[in-house]
């Protein structure tokens, strides 16, 4: 975690507690499996997130929101 993303074990424990053990993107409850949000360009830490907040958040990234909307219109049928 340090060499990856500069975060010490006592640092990400810290930022658990400061988010209260809630994912930093959608606010429910973290489980065991987490993963560490981050910028992919500057790989300043952001959050720590479920599994499936990370993957929208890189489709975010990847795609921009102008894409991503028109993706989630094409395939989710219009739920927007």
């Amino acid at each position: 975690i340090k060499r990856r993303y500069g975060l010490a074990e006592d640092e990400m424990q810290d930022l658990l507690k400061m988010q209260g053990y809630f994912c930093a993107f959608c606010g429910e409850k973290l489980g065991k499996l987490r993963f560490i949000d981050h910028d992919h360009y500057t790989k300043h830490v952001r959050g720590i997130v479920h599994p499936r907040c990370n993957t929208i958040l890189g489709m975010v990234e990847q795609f921009g929101k102008d894409r991503l909307y028109q993706l989630l219109e094409q395939y989710a049928g219009g739920v927007w």
